[in-house]
Formats: structure tokens, C-alpha cells, sequence
């Protein structure tokens, strides 16, 4: 009598164990992946990586920590930027003749931080307005 009680008890037990478990699993879900948006994503990487290693060069941090620009506040903001913008940019750093490039590249990332702050995505210099006000 007492050991079918205590089979009575792990069979209930068992069984709250087992429905608890399967109302509170979480389905994956997935999708399909085409090699297009694989190969997308790398360039974007890849163009992201291109843009920090040339801002990482010492006269082109110099230059912008002299402007007033803090450069933690530029790698946040190329980590934001688009695969467009990504590859305009980088675009133009390797369209650069040799010898100009310290000047183009802060040239180029001032360009896009004044259409940023223009649009209203950023506030970094006093002296832009905001268009969409």
C-alpha cells in the first residue's frame, strides 16, 4: 500500500514536471538565409573594419582629438552608420590621392558628422542646425 502511494506521488510528480517544462520551453524559430544577405553582411564588416583602421592612424586621431572631437564618440558612430554610408565613405578613403590622406579622411568623417547632426541623428557640433525641426 505505501509503495503504490509513493508511485502515486513520482507519477504526479513527473507528470507537473513534464507539462511545466513543455508550457515553458521556447520554440526557435529560423529562417532562411540566402548567400546575398551573407555576403552583404561580410562587405559591411569589412568596410566597418577598413574605416576604424584608417581612423586608428595616430595624425588622423590627433587631428580630431584637436578639433574637439572625442574619438570613443567616432567609433560609436561608425558602428551606427548603414552599409550605404559605410561604403561611400570608404569609397572615398581609397579614391584618396597618397600623401592626402590624413587630411581626406578627417575631411570625409567631418562631412558625415555634419549631415548626421543636419539630420538630427546626432548633436556633436553647435554651430549645425537640425533641418527636420
Amino acid at each position: 500500500m505505501k509503495l503504490a502511494k509513493s508511485n502515486r506521488f513520482f507519477a504526479l510528480l513527473l507528470s507537473l514536471l513534464l507539462v511545466s517544462t513543455s508550457l515553458l520551453s521556447v520554440s526557435a524559430q529560423a529562417g532562411m538565409v540566402t548567400t546575398q544577405q551573407a555576403v552583404s553582411q561580410e562587405f559591411v564588416e569589412y568596410d566597418r573594419a577598413r574605416l576604424m583602421e584608417a581612423l586608428n592612424q595616430e595624425g588622423v586621431r590627433d587631428q580630431l582629438t584637436g578639433m574637439g572631437v572625442d574619438p570613443a564618440e567616432i567609433e560609436q558612430r561608425i558602428a551606427t552608420l548603414n552599409a550605404d554610408e559605410l561604403a561611400q565613405l570608404n569609397t572615398e578613403l581609397a579614391n584618396m590621392p597618397a600623401g592626402q590622406g590624413v587630411v581626406g579622411v578627417l575631411l570625409v568623417i567631418f562631412v558625415v558628422f555634419i549631415i548626421t547632426d543636419m539630420l538630427c541623428a546626432t548633436d556633436l557640433f553647435t554651430f549645425v542646425k537640425c533641418i527636420n525641426r
